[in-house]
């Protein structure tokens, strides 16, 4: 609809999807087919220059590079053949096609692990049951910038069933993960980075559950000894992102990235204290650079 608005007027334009990755922790990839589907059919059927993909992070960078290789793939294999976007297009038979892409041609994974674990966890934002507008509810729970109060946003209708199943699916893939044989020249890198990522949604998915179970309203409900357990396993997943992230990003995105788990660590150790953090961090964003750097009592 905006860019049929666009060629009505005369305007040369590009349409620019995204990769959803943002806000995330291993992306959301239904979400991100759907958008970068729709930007080519409108970029074909109304004479767009080209379709540009975008790709950053929003409240600190949680999300390792490879999530966004699905998101690549996609847009590249669309822009350059758009008779595709214009017939059927399922979340299914994408998922197939980038399995077999990524193996092939990315990873060089014989056994299609790595591809089919990464494009299964892109997904695992909607095995939640809950919905949120431009992020995914499991990563809410690791970055609290947002929060006015010391609950959490997890969407609509979030239950404890549903973080359960994530739980255990996260754990699933963990294992099969193992099973990779990877040989392109960043393996390494990508495994780190996807074990990174699914053991960062495995805390998240705890911190969902504790909370639900405690009632639902309020960080301070949960028993103080599972919170602090929770937030010695922020400091954990923190303490692994410095070397998985150095291995091919800029350092700056880590430090605004850290100071975010940082507080959410010190929060869950001290909720009652919450209105002290959240000036602490303001005051000194830049500063924050572990979990032990915010003031607990």
């Amino acid at each position: 609809e905006s860019s049929a608005r666009l060629r009505a007027a005369g305007l040369e334009f590009f349409t620019c999807p995204g990769t959803s990755s943002w806000n995330s922790i291993a992306g959301r990839l239904g979400n991100s087919l759907y958008n970068i589907q729709n930007a080519a059919v409108g970029a074909s059927l109304n004479g767009a220059s080209g379709m540009l993909l975008t790709d950053w992070g929003d409240n600190g960078h949680l999300q390792p590079l490879v999530v966004s290789f699905p998101g690549y793939a996609t847009a590249a294999a669309l822009a350059w053949n758009t008779g595709r976007a214009l017939k059927s297009f399922s979340e299914e038979s994408a998922h197939q096609t980038l399995v077999t892409f990524l193996s092939l041609y990315v990873f060089q994974d014989v056994s299609k692990v790595a591809a089919d674990v990464l494009l299964s966890a892109g997904n695992l934002y909607q095995l939640t049951g809950s919905y949120l507008g431009n992020a995914s509810p499991l990563f809410r729970c690791l970055v609290l910038e947002n929060s006015t109060s010391v609950s959490l946003d997890l969407g609509t209708r979030p239950t404890l069933s549903a973080f359960r199943k994530v739980s255990k699916e996260v754990n699933w893939l963990r294992r099969r993960l193992s099973k990779h044989q990877m040989r392109c020249k960043d393996a390494n890198v990508v495994e780190q980075e996807m074990y990174w990522m699914l053991d960062a949604m495995d805390v998240a998915s705890k911190i969902a559950m504790a909370y639900i179970d405690y009632g639902g309203r309020s960080l301070l409900h949960i028993a103080r000894w599972r919170r602090v357990k929770l937030a010695a396993e922020v400091e954990v997943i923190s303490s692994k992102l410095e070397s998985v992230w150095l291995a091919r990003n800029r350092k700056a995105s880590l430090e605004d990235t850290l100071s975010r788990l940082a507080r959410t660590a010190a929060v869950l150790r001290d909720p009652t204290d919450f209105e002290r953090h959240d000036e602490f961090y303001t005051s000194n964003k830049a500063k924050v650079k572990s979990p032990q750097d915010c003031p607990v009592r």
